[in-house]
Parts: structure tokens; sequence; C-alpha cells
């Protein structure tokens, strides 16, 4: 067979081919090769989302329930504020000082919950309390519930840890504190989010 009746003969075969896709509506193999890639990254997606969230919980439950020990050796600064915090009148004024020097200093972030994992088991409270703006949920409780006992007002037995799930998925610890006779929730973490004194975040609130 000549070079010129091959050429030919292609011709006539694309064109065949092409109307029969043009016919059937037959997706070209480029399409589906992009469709299938794009389903691909898709599902590769939902799985890597759901192995960080599974890796989040598996890190917060470990951490969620468990106090940490206070510690007995406190930054000068930290001291000074609960020395202040001493001169409260009672209780709820003294937890409520500690609630607002707490939003002013920390704020919760749903990014960066997931980006700083590594900060979860970090408990040195010098370090803590030289921080400022983002800490994870946990290590802002652990910084209210050494004000609050060192401040000689409230006992460990008058502060519990609570968790929930924020969007449903991600743990999440707030503070019941005992006033009263009466469990008050608090959730400085939340703060960031409107989530104001006497309530805590949970699913999408």
């Amino acid at each position: 067979m000549s070079e010129t009746s091959h050429n030919k003969e292609y011709a006539v075969q694309k064109f065949f081919i092409n109307n029969i896709n043009k016919e059937l509506k037959i997706p070209s193999p480029k399409f589906l090769l992009h469709f299938i890639t794009q389903k691909l990254r898709i599902l590769l997606n939902v799985e890597r989302n759901l192995k960080i969230a599974f890796y989040i919980f598996t890190i917060m439950f470990l951490d969620l329930f468990a106090k940490t020990p206070i510690s007995d050796v406190l930054p000068d600064e930290m001291q000074k504020i609960i020395n202040e915090l001493k001169k409260a009148l009672n209780k709820e004024e003294c937890l409520k000082k500690v609630y607002k020097i707490l939003i002013a200093k920390y704020s919760g972030n749903r990014i960066k919950t997931y980006t700083k994992l590594s900060d979860f088991f970090k408990h040195d409270i010098n370090k803590l309390w030289g921080k400022s703006g983002f800490l994870h949920c946990t290590n802002i409780n652990y910084v209210m519930r050494t004000l609050l006992i060192k401040s000689d007002f409230l006992k460990e037995d008058e502060i519990r840890l609570r968790w929930t799930l924020i969007w449903y998925i991600t743990p999440h610890q707030y503070v019941q504190v005992k006033i009263n006779d009466k469990w008050i929730n608090v959730d400085v973490w939340a703060n960031s989010y409107g989530i104001k004194f006497g309530d805590n975040a949970h699913g999408f609130h």
C-alpha cells in the first residue's frame, strides 16, 4: 500500500470515529482522563481530611481529660496578676477577671488547630504565658486553672474539664467552674468566634 493510500485510509478512519463519537456522544480519551483524575483528587482529599481529623482526635483524646499538674514555679508577670486576683471579692469576680485577662491575651483559630498540632503537648507554663495570640484550647485551660487555683479562690474539684465536638468532627475542650453550687461553662478559646462567658462552642455553634 502506498503512503498516499495509507494516509487516505487513516483520514477515513479518523472521520468515521469522530462521527461515531458525535452520534453516540462518547467522551474523548482526554476528557475521560481529566474526569477520572478530578474524581481521584476529590477522593484523596476526603481520605486525607479524615486522616487528619482522626489524628487530631487521637491526640486530643489523650489530653482532653488529663489535668496537667499545676506548677509551683510561675513567671514573675503571672505571679503579679495572681497577687491582684487574690484581692477579688469572691469566686465569681475572680473567675470573670481571669476570663477577661485570657480573652485579651489568647485566641482560638480553627485553621491553626490543624497546623500547630505539635503544640498540644506543650505544658511549660513559662512558655505558654510568654505567648499571645493563638493557643490550643487545652493549653488555655491549663493557664486558666493555674490562675484560678493559685488565686486561692478555687480548688481542683471545683474545676472540671469537659469536651465536645466542633463541626461535629473536631474534639474541643472547655472548662466548667463551680460557683455557688452551680457549674458555669467557660470557653476562652471560642471567644474569638463570638462565644461569650457562660457558654461553650459545640457543633456549628
